[in-house]
C-alpha cells in the first residue's frame, strides 16, 4: 500500500497525477452556460406556482415537439462561455411520476408529459419538465376538445409548456468530491491488481 501512496510515487507519476487533478479542478470551475432560452421567458401563473414547492428558473411556451425541445437544450447546455469549451452532458429520462421526488411537484401525474435531466457531472444540472402536446404532427388527428393549449399572451396559442429547474453543486462540495475520487482511485487500482494477481496464481497452480 505504501508504494501507492502519492508521496512515495515516482516523480513522473506524481506530475501526471497532479496534472490530471488540475484538469479536473479546471473542469469543475469552468463557467457554466446560462439557461438556454427557448423563447420568451414567461412569468409564472399564480395557480401554477401554488402547486410547486420549488421555484423554476424559466417557463417557456412553444409549438415545437418534445424531441426538438430537448435537442435545443442539450445543444445549448453543452458548452462553456469560456472559449466555447465542450462540457460533458448526460441525459437521463424519468417517469412523470418522479417529478414529485425531483422537483417537489405534488401534481406530477396531471401536469407532466415528460421529465428529463441534463447533468454536467460534478457541476450542475437542468431538469426539464414538459406538459402538453409532445408531437405536433398528431395534434390535427386529435379531438379539438382534448388538445392541450396555453395562451400566455393575447393572440397566440401554444401547445407545450416547458418548465426548467436548475440544480447547482456548491464549489466546496465539487472540490471535496474531486479530492475523494483522486484519493480513492489508487486504492481501488491496487485492489484490482492484487485480485488479478491472486486469480492468475491460482490458475497457474492448477496447471
Amino acid at each position: 500500500m505504501k508504494k501507492f501512496f502519492f508521496l512515495n510515487w515516482p516523480r513522473k507519476a506524481k506530475i501526471l497525477y497532479g496534472l490530471l487533478f488540475l484538469v479536473g479542478l479546471f473542469y469543475l470551475f469552468l463557467p457554466g452556460p446560462p439557461v438556454p432560452q427557448l423563447g420568451e421567458n414567461f412569468p409564472f401563473e399564480r395557480g401554477f406556482i401554488s402547486q410547486m414547492m420549488g421555484e423554476p428558473v424559466a417557463t417557456f411556451y412553444t409549438n415545437q415537439g418534445q424531441e426538438e425541445v430537448l435537442l435545443f437544450f442539450q445543444k445549448n447546455y453543452s458548452r462553456s462561455p469560456f472559449l466555447n469549451l465542450p462540457l460533458l452532458v448526460q441525459k437521463t429520462d424519468y417517469f412523470p411520476q418522479e417529478a414529485y421526488e425531483l422537483i417537489n411537484d405534488m401534481h406530477s401525474a396531471k401536469n407532466t408529459n415528460f421529465l428529463v435531466e441534463l447533468r454536467q457531472p460534478g457541476r450542475e444540472s437542468l431538469i426539464i419538465k414538459g406538459f402538453g402536446e409532445t408531437n405536433p404532427e398528431e395534434i390535427s388527428k386529435k379531438d379539438p376538445a382534448k388538445i392541450t393549449s396555453f395562451r400566455p399572451e393575447d393572440g397566440k396559442e401554444y401547445h407545450l409548456q416547458i418548465t426548467v429547474y436548475q440544480i447547482k453543486t456548491p464549489p466546496t462540495i465539487r472540490v471535496l468530491m474531486l479530492c475523494l475520487i483522486f484519493l480513492i482511485t489508487p486504492v481501488v487500482f491496487l485492489g484490482i491488481i492484487k485480485t488479478v494477481r491472486e486469480i492468475w496464481r491460482e490458475l497457474s497452480t492448477r496447471d
